[in-house]
This record gives C-alpha cells, sequence and structure tokens, in this order.
C-alpha cells in the first residue's frame, strides 16, 4: 500500500503495509522482499495481519527478505505472526546490510499454528537463516534455526510452540532496558551484539500471543530508546 504518515511523534516516518491478495503462502511459492533505504530515510514496514501459511503436500514456500540501510536511515519491520498451518514448510533466508550509524528494528514470531482449531504444532518445518553485514562486508552476527515437530518435538522444549524473535541493529542500544519485561507465560533471553551493534531477544512460549506480546513489549523499551517515543497508533486501531 502506498506510504502514509500516521506516527505524530514521528511525522516523517513513512509507514508502508505489504499486502498479499493470495492470503498467505502458498505450496511452492517463492517470495523476494527487497528495501533499499538511503541516507536519512525513515520507513516503518508492516504486514496487513497475521502470515498463514498454508498445507503443502506437494513441496515447500520460499522467502528471501534483503534490506540494505544506509547511513543514519532507520527502519522499523514489525510484521504479524507466521502461522504454520498443518503438513506446511516455509524456508526463509534474510541477508541485511546495515550501516553502522543506522537503525534497524525488526519483529518475527512463529506461531503455533491454527490454535483455535486444536493445530498446534502440525506443520511439517520452518527454517530460517539471518546474515548481518556491514557495507565493507564485515560479519555483524548470523542467526539460524530449524523447527521440525515432527523430527524433534518442535525444538523448543515441552510445551513451547511459539518462537519470538526482535533484533535491534543500532549503535550503543542498551539491553538491559528489557530485564523489566514480564516473562509470565514464556522464556525470555537476550543478549548483546559484538562491537555495540545492538541486541536480540528470543522468546519461548506455549501462545502465539503470548510471544508476541512479549515482542511487542521488546520492541516498545527500544522504540522509546531509539526513536524517542511510545509505540505508534495500531493501523488497526
Amino acid at each position: 500500500m502506498r506510504a502514509i504518515h500516521s506516527d505524530d511523534a514521528n511525522p516523517d516516518l513513512a509507514f508502508v503495509t505489504l499486502c498479499s491478495p493470495s492470503g498467505g503462502i502458498l505450496d511452492g511459492d517463492r517470495l523476494e522482499i527487497s528495501l533499499d533505504l538511503e541516507s536519512r530515510a525513515r520507513v516503518h514496514l508492516n504486514t496487513q495481519s497475521a502470515t498463514r501459511i498454508y498445507r503443502m503436500p506437494h513441496g515447500h514456500a520460499e522467502q528471501q527478505i534483503d534490506l540494505r540501510l544506509e547511513a543514519h536511515s532507520t527502519l522499523e519491520m514489525i510484521f504479524d505472526p507466521y502461522l504454520p498451518f498443518a503438513d506446511s514448510e516455509l524456508r526463509q533466508t534474510s541477508r541485511w546490510v546495515v550501516n553502522k550509524t543506522a537503525t534497524l528494528i525488526a519483529s518475527e514470531v512463529v506461531g503455533a499454528g491454527r490454535e483455535a482449531r486444536g493445530e498446534i504444532a502440525a506443520y511439517r518445518r520452518f527454517a530460517g537463516s539471518l546474515e548481518v553485514k556491514r557495507p565493507d562486508g564485515s560479519l555483524l552476527f548470523r542467526d539460524t534455526y530449524d523447527l521440525r515437530p515432527d523430527s524433534y518435538g518442535i525444538g523448543l522444549g515441552p510445551g513451547w510452540c511459539a518462537l519470538g524473535t526482535l533484533q535491534v541493529v543500532a549503535p550503543n542500544f542498551d539491553s538491559t532496558a528489557w530485564k523489566s519485561i514480564s516473562q509470565e507465560g514464556s522464556q525470555v533471553g537476550w543478549s548483546d551484539l559484538p562491537n555495540q551493534g545492538g541486541a536480540w531477544l528470543k522468546v519461548l512460549a506455549a501462545r502465539t500471543e503470548t510471544a508476541q506480546r512479549v515482542v511487542t513489549e521488546a520492541w516498545m523499551i527500544a522504540r522509546a530508546q531509539l526513536l524517542a517515543s511510545p509505540l505508534p497508533p495500531h493501523r488497526r486501531g
């Protein structure tokens, strides 16, 4: 959708919503998201709703996310949760190039599935790999996961069916503020990135909404530090 400016605290922050005419990710889909932010550009990128990953009896789907942030640019990439249906498989590859003066806040929640139908952790596979580099090619960090419920009980531990992640790539971000996050119904951990490059947070939860709540709270804290403002008004609010 076209960019709008709906955050009074950040009037120059362009809000862009990714929309899909298919209503979700289908068997055999090959999706690419590519975003280049020029110097001092400021963007908030979100999705229209939770991303449904439909049953894939014949194969799998792939998604690639390429980002490039130039000097002093800002990107919030805050997606609604992925909801993997039974017998679905998504393989995601992310490659981000982030200038050391840029600010990137990115969230991801892999949900338990269609919980209202009792379809929990019934997907075949959800795999992701992330590589973050500086413009000179130097590696900042890598993050990978490979969730296969049938193979080894989701890989999250008994009772944990949702995985949430918040990546903050920004100079001098202080992650100690995340200590105040409520961990009720979840397990939360975080760590600083090397060279004062930012921090990452992960949450394991029994329910999708719990993982999303923790990630949103972590985003709120990061936003207060880096953008000096509260969360923006919700697009559906």
